[in-house]
């Protein structure tokens, strides 16, 4: 009889992690569909964009707003345009994802604001992953993951990048992968 009552308590507790769980990632759903109909877009989103473009066609051959393009040398300090056709730098990974997005779903700029909804996903997983080797009650990894997580997502410019559609939630997403690795 014991045992029975013993069960139905962690039953009980393994429940209420799971539903903790699925709460969370509803209200990470609706805080991005809040979103939707006001991204965030900045310039270094329509950017990613434009790359993405060219991934299928000529890598890295943009033709866009070229001109009015600058970039400061941080060493110098000087402003110097680019007056080249081509891109001086884009981030790892993130261009060629927007294109495989656009390619299999034809979302345009939305490419990346969804890839981030993915990436933000990712991160939890990864998060419970991380805490399931560093947590020693095993069944609560679940709960310190989403603490983890939920930490990234209270951070306001960590927040800011994921609903702009912008680079820097893949690059911690690759960061923390690497540290599970």
């Amino acid at each position: 009889m014991k045992k029975f009552f013993n069960l139905q308590k962690e039953k009980k507790e393994v429940f209420f992690i799971y539903s903790i769980l699925i709460f969370f990632i509803l209200f990470y759903i609706l805080k991005f569909m809040s979103h939707l109909n006001n991204p965030l877009f900045t310039p270094d989103s329509w950017f990613y964009f434009n790359i993405s473009q060219t991934i299928f066609k000529k890598f890295n051959n943009i033709n866009v707003f070229i001109n009015s393009y600058q970039f400061l040398d941080p060493i110098k300090g000087k402003l110097y345009n680019n007056l080249s056709t081509y891109n001086i730098s884009f981030p790892i990974l993130y261009p060629f994802f927007l294109a495989c997005i656009n390619k299999v779903f034809n979302m345009k700029m939305y490419a990346g604001f969804f890839l981030n909804f993915i990436i933000g996903l990712f991160n939890l997983y990864i998060n419970i992953l991380i805490c399931k080797i560093n947590c020693t009650k095993k069944k609560y990894h679940i709960i310190f993951g989403l603490l983890l997580t939920f930490l990234f997502l209270a951070h306001s410019a960590y927040l800011r990048e994921l609903l702009a559609g912008k680079s820097t939630p893949l690059q911690i997403l690759l960061i923390q992968i690497i540290l599970y690795i």
